[in-house]
């Protein structure tokens, strides 16, 4: 049944990265796909369900989608918002640089299909939700490890939220120009969004952990682990931190504030 669920997931995830390739091509933005990443875990879970006719009424089942229909459409929301108007990000003009005259090859499997991959690994964690909701395979202290997952969930998407929408208000204000968001969640972190991100992932693995174990519940923390080693590790914290390197009023706010995990400022010879 699982094996089911990831594959026919899996033709979900690549026909909505296909669309959104072809969508890039004729638009020349690859930005796309970071609105297509949130959308993609959704079209997996609706491709597997439609084609294996699997409606379950577990109501287990129906709060951890409810859980991914919510982070899917806000973040996807909140990164087109973000960035309507403004044009390719950045990074894929870089990509665009270096991929010279094979544009289309590049585009399809550096962006698209890569990011289509790790959705699929990814999938694992809501294709055992699906599964161990519907089916009502229950371990021992299911329901407290359920309890506990979503307080993490709902912590983390509170924290993620909270800091996308402080900063877009920051950076809305003229005075904030050249200025680093340093007030609110970003007092607590300096990446309140990607610990959020990291926080509600975990919440669904942890989640999870009671059905089925010792499998398949424990394969649910795969996607947690791809997830945060993508923020800490490569893509998210690293890239931001390194946009600021040099910055004296990073420095300082890197010295008060922690990099990832929420904490109380720390006091320095600035603020004594």
């Amino acid at each position: 049944m699982i094996l089911s669920l990831w594959l026919w997931g899996g033709v979900g995830v690549t026909g909505l990265m296909l669309l959104g390739f072809f969508i890039g091509q004729v638009r020349r933005d690859n930005s796309l796909v970071d609105i297509l990443w949130g959308l993609a875990q959704v079209a997996g879970i609706v491709s597997a369900l439609v084609w294996l006719g699997f409606f379950p009424k577990d109501p287990i089942f129906w709060v951890w989608g409810t859980t991914v229909f919510l982070w899917a459409l806000r973040l996807s929301g909140h990164i087109g918002y973000r960035n309507a108007g403004k044009g390719e990000d950045p990074r894929y003009q870089g990509f665009r640089k270096s991929w010279g005259s094979h544009q289309i090859l590049g585009a399809l499997f550096q962006v698209y299909l890569l990011q289509g991959i790790l959705a699929m690994i990814i999938f694992v964690t809501h294709g055992v939700a699906i599964w161990g909701g519907a089916t009502g395979s229950r371990g021992p202290g299911a329901y407290l490890f359920f309890a506990l997952g979503l307080i993490l969930w709902i912590v983390g998407f509170v924290f993620e939220s909270l800091g996308d929408y402080q900063l877009l208000r920051f950076k809305s204000r003229k005075d904030s120009k050249g200025k680093l968001m340093t007030t609110g969640v970003w007092s607590l972190t300096r990446h309140p969004n990607y610990f959020g991100e990291a926080c509600l992932w975990w919440g669904w693995g942890v989640g999870i952990l009671g059905f089925g174990l010792p499998y398949p519940g424990l394969l649910g923390l795969v996607g947690p682990a791809v997830v945060t080693f993508l923020l800490l590790g490569l893509s998210g914290v690293p890239m931001t931190e390194a946009r600021y390197a040099g910055r004296i009023d990073f420095a300082e706010y890197a010295e008060r504030t922690n990099r990832f995990f929420p904490g109380l400022p720390k006091r320095t010879g600035k603020n004594q």
